[in-house]
């Protein structure tokens, strides 16, 4: 009769569920999915777009190359050498970092009369994957003017200036005047996706 009664059990169950009383340890537990890396693409220029896109959009696929490889349509990240600093600067400032070169009407305090035309405002280009989400935080350089050379005070505290969900793989667009973070003539900015990190200076004209 217990037989009869083992036998009534074990027809209601499923098979998986027979196989794994049957041989313990048969349904190993699923193998964890491998995470896609995070990869973050950054760029200053964006060359060889159609004239007519829409919104000046740039299609997601374009390719982010480093400055100086010839492409007839690509995302470039031109950075600057920084200058070796005196040993004064050194110890207010840090170690120098590449930097990117803005020379702009609205950043340089009206050095134009009139100003340029048409203007376009300088932004990033990012592309992430691996990653849901983007944080920017910028630090200023403080100091003044004084006879029409800058005099430094040290940088500023960091600050989150840009937040933005991402969409794997679609290109975002950030002006440099939001990420400014009240500089006078330059700022860094960190910018960070997943377990990516880059940091990267920015300066413009302080004075004419």
């Amino acid at each position: 009769m217990l037989v009869l009664l083992l036998s009534s059990a074990l027809f209601g169950l499923g098979s998986e569920a027979q196989e794994a009383l049957a041989h313990p340890g048969a349904l190993a537990a699923p193998a964890h999915q491998a995470t896609t890396p995070t990869t973050l693409e950054i760029a200053n220029q964006c060359t060889g777009q159609p004239k007519d896109s829409p919104s000046g959009g740039i299609p997601s696929d374009i390719p982010f190359v480093e400055w100086g490889v010839q492409h007839p349509a690509a995302c470039y990240l031109q950075l600057r050498t920084p200058l070796p600093r005196s040993p004064e600067d050194s110890a207010l400032l840090g170690p120098a970092i590449p930097y990117i070169w803005v020379d702009i009407e609205d950043m340089a305090g009206g050095c134009y009369d009139p100003p340029p035309g048409p203007f376009t405002p300088p932004e990033l280009f990012l592309r992430i994957t691996g990653a849901d989400k983007l944080r920017i935080d910028s630090r200023p350089e403080r100091g003044k003017i004084e006879e029409n050379n800058w005099s430094s005070e040290g940088w500023g505290p960091w600050t989150q200036v840009y937040s933005s969900p991402v969409v794997p793989g679609q290109i975002l667009r950030v002006p440099f005047s939001q990420l400014t973070s009240g500089a006078i003539t330059s700022f860094e900015v960190r910018i960070s996706a997943g377990d990516e990190v880059r940091q990267l200076g920015v300066s413009f004209p302080a004075v004419c």
